[in-house]
């Protein structure tokens, strides 16, 4: 029951502090696994171009 209240986040504002707190965590730990795939990114859309040409 506990857990469902915690998901919604909307019927509790006590559950819903816990929850946004570790929306941020993931964000920050999205961001520096974002980092390392965009240095990666800018070769990437070249290929697709060259592939295109290609066809």
């Amino acid at each position: 029951m506990t857990n469902q209240e915690n998901m919604r986040g909307n019927p509790n504002p006590n559950s819903n502090t816990p929850a946004p707190a570790s929306s941020p965590s993931a964000s920050t730990s999205s961001t520096p696994s974002n980092k390392p795939p965009s240095t990666s990114a800018p070769p990437v859309p070249p290929a697709p171009s060259l592939a295109s040409r290609i066809q």
